[in-house]
């Protein structure tokens, strides 16, 4: 198999398993869309999302019967070498846009997640769950975070492994304030 093929495969898997744990999340807030996401998603005919890249965000659009569901993501590499996944979940009118966390096993789930965009002084957030796919973190994105998220250049997070080894890893937020904007 060419190596574009195998890579496009490998991320579409990734991004299969991205949208059913944020299926997941949203489960709480809106328990038959979630529902419907997560089947249409684990379902052997669902349709392939649409890709678009913009900067360092990756703008994904997955078909649903209300029209498609769609979010902005990055994937970073942590300073232990895991993947940490940022995403920017476009969110049902009138409700704020939502940040989603997912990191890899073993994060020392009582310690959170710590927001730091630039000098500012940090935010703490809590994991939600654990599933298949990793820990996820998912914040609300209104006030002073969303001011925060659309007018940083960088966002660091850190969290802490079972082993007790602070992990971090660097998103770029370059682009934020016109997607945020448009949501």
């Amino acid at each position: 198999m060419p190596r574009r093929r195998r890579e496009r495969r490998d991320f579409m898997r990734t991004a299969l398993g991205v949208l059913v744990a944020a299926a997941a999340c949203l489960a709480t807030a809106m328990p038959a869309e979630a529902a419907l996401l997560t089947r249409q998603l684990e379902s052997p005919a669902a349709e392939m999302p649409a890709l678009e890249r913009k900067g360092p965000w990756l703008h994904v659009c997955e078909p649903h019967p209300d029209g498609p569901r769609c979010r902005y993501e990055q994937t970073v590499a942590a300073d232990d070498g895991g993947k940490v996944v940022l995403m920017l979940l476009e969110p049902p009118k009138g409700a704020p846009p939502v940040a989603l966390f997912r990191t890899p096993y073993g994060v020392l789930l009582p310690q959170g997640l710590t927001l730091k965009f630039g000098r500012r002084s940090p935010e703490k957030i809590g994991f939600r769950t654990c599933n298949k796919f990793g820990c996820l973190a998912p914040i609300p994105l209104e006030g002073k975070l969303l001011n925060r998220m659309a007018n940083s250049s960088r966002l660091t997070i850190e969290y802490m492994s079972e082993a007790l080894k602070p992990i971090k890893a660097e998103f770029s937020l370059r682009g934020s304030a016109a997607i945020l904007n448009g949501m």
